[in-house]
């Protein structure tokens, strides 16, 4: 019997999560039935005219719904990378290119449509001074080597500011669009490698050889291979199956790091720190503390992220979930007040700390400041430096507070942060 093996793009998961259960359930019995043999007629396994890429097939789900797949010149494995309504999926895949880079060897997807040309302004009498390109710095060979497509090279040429590269982005294979960002941003070609720990590819690249490219690491941020049926089961079951097998290279580079302690991971919104964090979870569970006795703990400021962390590591981590301690911070710091004194802890309000506050000004009859004065200096000062006694006081950088204090003024401060430490208990 002839089978065939799978790769699954994100974007094929992430257009799945979109689809009715109905449906979802059966592109599930496609696939399986599909990968036991991909020779049966009643799958109407077919091409698609006037689209860009002569390698893109599609699978009817239904009279509504098609998937498209991506069936390579050579080779038994075919790549998965959307489900949609018949038209929208059509749509979708007419421009898009699926091919392996000839310099990085990385299999990309990106989109080139007819009317993406740059053109050229007609001539004027007068002419403006000419705006360097972003890219001028760079020649063809490492923007080749970047991972810019050849037939996109003339339109990455072109752009003129950063807001042209946000416009093409869309259209950009994922690793070009990292490295030209930071191209733009003043890294240097070396640079931006190193940031992005990538390495050149030395070999020759077989452009037909997906398999190969599938392999490589920076094709597997937008591909999966599935091994065998019990992976694509979990694959298929699993909700957020593309957090679970997308992994980054740097990410990667990042959970599975031996620290020697604290690190600090910084990251705007949608840099996938979360990912980051619920992929170091596992791997620590799996690869460092693997005792039954062994604990991880996973702490966030929000009870509602603390809420979804531990329903999509137990998605992510099966039964070895049940050894991760999933916390908002506040509650797991109740918990251990509780555990170490032997008594509750109770979260002052606002009205009660402003109260507090008060009363503590009015016991040391200081009158000098204000009340807001003394709630930021006890949020500033005494709480973010951990400050304990009237020396670490004394210490304490003040940056930002804009009110200087001498030696005589600081020991009535205290006197009164002290007195309000006394009223929280």
């Amino acid at each position: 019997m002839v089978t065939a093996n799978l790769a699954f793009a994100r974007t094929f998961l992430e257009s799945l999560a979109e689809l009715p259960k109905k449906q979802q359930k059966k592109v599930r019995e496609i696939i399986e039935r599909f990968q036991d043999d991909p020779t049966r007629r009643a799958q109407n396994f077919e091409r698609i005219k006037h689209v860009r890429d002569p390698k893109v097939r599609s699978i009817r789900i239904d009279g509504t719904y098609r998937m498209i797949l991506i069936q390579p010149d050579r080779g038994d494995t075919l790549l998965c990378v959307w489900v949609d309504h018949h038209d929208e999926a059509y749509n979708w895949v007419r421009y898009k290119a699926f091919e392996v880079n000839p310099k990085s060897g990385v299999l990309q997807v990106y989109s080139v449509e007819e009317n993406e040309a740059p053109k050229t302004a007609p001539a004027k009498e007068f002419q403006a001074p000419q705006i360097p390109h972003l890219f001028a710095t760079f020649d063809d060979e490492e923007l080749l080597l970047a991972g810019v497509p050849t037939p996109l090279l003339a339109t990455v040429r072109a752009l003129n500011h950063d807001v042209d590269l946000d416009d093409l982005s869309p259209h950009l294979p994922e690793d070009a669009c990292e490295l030209l960002y930071l191209f733009a941003a003043g890294y240097s070609f070396l640079d931006a490698l190193d940031e992005t720990s990538r390495t050149p590819q030395v070999e020759p690249v077989d452009v037909d050889d997906f398999q190969a490219a599938l392999a490589r690491p920076g094709t597997q941020r937008l591909f999966h291979l599935v091994e065998g049926e019990a992976e694509l089961e979990a694959i298929l079951d699993a909700p957020l199956a593309k957090w679970r097998v997308f992994l980054h290279p740097s990410q990667r580079r990042l959970v599975e790091m031996n620290a020697q302690g604290p690190v600090r991971v910084l990251g705007g919104a949608g840099t996938g720190k979360t990912v980051v964090l619920m992929h170091r979870a596992k791997f620590l569970l799996e690869s460092k503390f693997t005792a039954p006795e062994d604990r991880i703990l996973v702490t966030t400021f929000t009870k509602t992220l603390a809420e979804d962390l531990r329903k999509q590591l137990d998605e992510l981590c099966g039964v070895d979930a049940q050894r991760i301690e999933v916390k908002h911070l506040h509650s797991w710091a109740s918990q251990y007040y509780e555990r170490l004194v032997g008594q509750r802890l109770r979260i002052a309000s606002d009205v009660e700390r402003r109260e507090a506050m008060q009363s503590a000004i009015d016991e040391a009859g200081d009158t000098e400041y204000s009340l807001s004065f003394f709630q930021e200096e006890w949020e500033q000062v005494v709480q973010l430096q951990e400050t304990v006694t009237m020396e670490d006081y004394f210490k304490a950088r003040r940056v930002g507070r804009g009110t200087r204090l001498g030696r005589k003024q600081r020991i009535q401060v205290w006197k009164v942060l002290e007195r309000y430490r006394e009223h929280l208990g």
